[in-house]
């Protein structure tokens, strides 16, 4: 079984939080 690296995992959470702000800043300006 292999293991997720940390910093892989990190970087995938912060990407996908990164995308999550900017798509709800997109549709509050709507």
């Amino acid at each position: 079984m292999p293991k997720t690296p940390l910093g892989a995992l990190t970087r995938g959470t912060i990407r996908f939080y990164l995308t999550s702000q900017t798509f709800i800043s997109k549709s509050m300006h709507k």
